[in-house]
């Protein structure tokens, strides 16, 4: 047995510090008393049949090209060593045979080989150690086979990080460790951590380390930002992992070596690490995960594999799921094939979808997980996510089944039409306009996702701070709401609830109610607003309507435009790895030459400042025009010095190389002159002075009583007009503000 080489598939191992307390999922001792070579002898029986610990024969077969299968151990003292086969019974449980037992003499320094009969037919395979005394008498044990690779791989490692180094750091260093004991992996596999939030020391980073500061452009840009460096850098497969997540680094030696074995038809197969509880960490929260309607689900469900009739169930995946469904990876820890992705990147969504698309985009590929490769990650339940439930969901999912699914039409309206009207009835006005946001962007196509993600957030997170929130620093309080549950109950007047899908029935007739999230503690104050609620209405109305109507054409744009938003090109531009590229300044055929702000004039914010200058007063016609007049000049005088302040220095340069240069025209983009029309005329012919003070206390509801108005009544040339000639003006008193001003108002009302 000694010549036989042997090339290592899965070692069997004991729980590092931070699984101290969780032995029953590598191992499970207990008293015996029994055979041990012919002799009845009373010690302990050690069983390595667990989630971390058993070798999935049959799946290793059915997808690996494995030869002859041995157990090499080593150690020191006496013991009986079993070897047991594992099928799956609902009726029994796991049922368990031994199929190899032998007593033997373990000399400390010395390994030796048990060769296995044929056991491709058993779901799992485990070892059993009877020892007599208390010193554990096994140094190392590991599943081999005497067949070499089928292939060989260079293995990236990503994980994206924004401002959580205490989980991060442990796991660089957890992943420096493995490195370190496994010389022989410095050339195929690396990690790179895509620093989001620029926070990571630079000394993290080695040989074996990466750090890769990074534009915040969420999960997706982080993801997109590392696979960047792994192809520039030849490797052949890649796992995406989370940045606050518990694990084993073993999880990374065992996908190697699966992923090397792959049979041929396999080769560029998924494997999808399981996502264990972080709190009850015997819970297998998710594997595998499929479509359900809209969103997405787990195969299989919170499963406990803290005994081997779970460990057994979450291995077992039904072949015909991808004929029936959509299966996907999630990336708290996925490995995929980078030859399966030859020069494409994810949709730039900043979170939520991106990695469903990624699987979708190879729809039939086979998604592997094993137990044992898995990450420890907080559980999803009763985190309510405003920003990210309630707007990167419905956005982002709307992209990805226009592209995958043919059938999704009704799903996606029933799915949106629920949320709203639970915002609605929940006084969740908040959540209702950011779901309202996400609808507008919808109907921009492919191009919404080309917003820079700085402004994207910065224009979420002025939606977000619109809630009245507190924070709960009573342990009673929230014990009491988590007691309370979403169903809700009332308090005087007062109602209290969990905020993870509360019940409608608890806001009725209630002038206010607290809703608890009991991970961030944050207590979120709602109150009934009659007329903001029917402003929402009127607005949601309109938006599901025009989507109706534009349906095929939206599908049809986000198709084409999928291409666009994941290739390298993109991608260098959207996290601004790439140089700006400057407006061409050399064309001698032009007597002068136009730039296009990016930063111009909204006419609705210069409506919004002409009411302020009013301050109370009646909007009569003199004094509206007036101050129309005003605020229209001081949002191009803005628009203006926000260019300079930004290109003064280069103006200085170009000025000083190039004298004679041609004169400069800025084309300063207009926006809202049909909506800042119906405002002067609702201001005018019905708003009195009550009135306007009321609207002015909310700038959402005034906003909404415009677009009722406009919809109602349309604008009027005359307003229009006036409009303009207010910009032609302003362009003309500040044309002395070193360039020529050209007010781009062409196709706009």
């Amino acid at each position: 047995m000694k010549d036989i080489k042997t090339y290592t598939l899965q070692r069997i191992i004991l729980p590092d510090g931070d699984f101290g307390e969780q032995e029953e999922l590598f191992y499970q001792e207990k008293e015996f008393y029994g055979d041990m070579g012919g002799e009845m002898v009373r010690g302990k029986l050690c069983s390595f049949g667990t989630w971390m610990n058993l070798f999935a024969a049959e799946k290793w077969y059915q997808h690996c090209d494995l030869g002859n299968l041995y157990l090499r151990v080593s150690g020191r003292g006496r013991c009986r060593l079993d070897i047991q086969g594992h099928t799956l019974s609902v009726i029994h449980g796991g049922m368990t045979e031994t199929i190899v037992s032998m007593a033997c003499d373990m000399i400390e320094g010395n390994s030796f080989l048990i060769p296995l009969p044929d056991v491709s037919d058993l779901e799992g395979i485990s070892l059993r150690l009877f020892y007599k005394g208390d010193e554990f008498p096994l140094e190392d044990a590991a599943w081999c086979t005497d067949v070499a690779p089928q292939r060989s791989h260079r293995m990236a490692v990503v994980c994206c990080t924004y401002k959580r180094e205490r989980y991060v750091t442990k796991n660089i260093k957890k992943f420096q460790a493995m490195m370190a004991a496994h010389p022989q992996l410095k050339e195929k596999m690396h990690l790179f951590v895509a620093d989001n939030g620029k926070s990571l020391p630079e000394d993290l980073a080695d040989e074996y380390v990466d750090i890769l500061p990074n534009l915040n452009a969420g999960g997706a840009g982080g993801f997109g930002r590392g696979l960047m460096a792994a192809n520039d850098r030849g490797y052949t497969r890649c796992i995406f992992m989370d940045d606050d997540v518990e694990l084993c680094a073993e999880s990374f030696l065992r996908t190697l070596a699966l992923t090397e074995y792959f049979k041929e038809e396999y080769k560029d197969a998924f494997v999808n690490g399981a996502m264990m509880s972080l709190f009850d960490r015997d819970i297998c929260s998710e594997s595998i995960t499929v479509r359900n309607a809209f969103w997405l689900k787990p195969y299989h469900d919170h499963v406990s594999v803290k005994d081997l009739y779970g460990t057994l169930k979450v291995l077992n995946v039904s072949e015909d799921i991808y004929k029936k469904t959509f299966v996907s990876s999630s990336w708290w820890f996925a490995c995929f094939s980078l030859d399966l992705y030859k020069g494409e990147y994810p949709i730039p969504c900043f979170i939520r979808g991106d990695d469903c698309e990624w699987s979708w985009r190879r729809l039939g590929v086979r998604h592997i997980s094993l137990n044992g490769i898995c990450v420890w990650h907080t559980p999803f339940d009763f985190n309510t996510r405003r920003m990210v439930d309630h707007y990167f969901l419905p956005r982002n999912m709307f992209l990805v089944h226009c592209s995958y699914n043919p059938d999704f039409k009704n799903e996606w309206f029933g799915y949106v039409n629920g949320l709203f009207k639970h915002f609605m009835s929940t006084y969740n006005y908040v959540s209702a306009e950011l779901l309202l946001s996400a609808l507008r962007e919808i109907l921009k196509g492919w191009q919404t996702f080309t917003e820079s993600p700085t402004e994207l957030m910065g224009r979420l997170n002025a939606i977000c701070r619109k809630a009245e929130t507190k924070k709960c620093t009573s342990i009673r309080k929230l014990e009491n709401a988590r007691d309370i549950g979403s169903g809700g109950k009332s308090v005087g007047k007062k109602g209290i609830v969990v905020d993870w899908f509360p019940s409608e029935n608890v806001f009725r007739d209630k002038k206010k109610v607290e809703a608890y999230n009991l991970v961030t503690r944050k207590i979120d104050i709602r109150r009934p607003d009659r007329l903001r609620q029917e402003w929402q209405d009127d607005e949601y109305d309109m938006l599901i309507l025009r989507i109706h109507q534009v349906f095929d054409d939206l599908r049809t744009n986000l198709r084409e435009g999928l291409p666009k938003l994941t290739n390298r090109d993109f991608w260098d531009g959207y996290l601004e790895l790439a140089p700006k590229v400057r407006p061409d300044r050399e064309d001698k055929a032009a007597d002068r030459q136009e730039i296009a702000l990016e930063e111009g004039v909204e006419l609705m914010v210069a409506l919004e400042d002409a009411i302020l200058l009013l301050d109370g007063e009646e909007p009569v016609a003199g004094q509206l025009q007036v101050a129309m007049q005003e605020a229209v000049r001081h949002q191009v005088v803005l628009s203006l010095e926000h260019y300079y302040a930004e290109n003064w220095q280069e103006a200085q340069e170009r000025k000083e190389a190039e004298p004679e240069e041609p004169d400069l025209a800025l084309r300063l983009p207009v926006t809202g002159f049909g909506e800042a029309a119906c405002g002067m005329a609702f201001l005018l012919e019905e708003a009195d002075a009550e009135m306007l003070s009321q609207l002015k206390k909310d700038d959402t509801e005034f906003l909404y009583g415009l677009l009722r108005f406009q919809r109602e009544r349309g604008a009027e040339p005359g307003h229009e007009d006036f409009l303009r000639k207010c910009l032609a003006e302003a362009a003309e008193r500040y044309g002395d503000f070193k360039n020529v001003i050209v007010v781009d108002v062409n196709g706009l009302s």
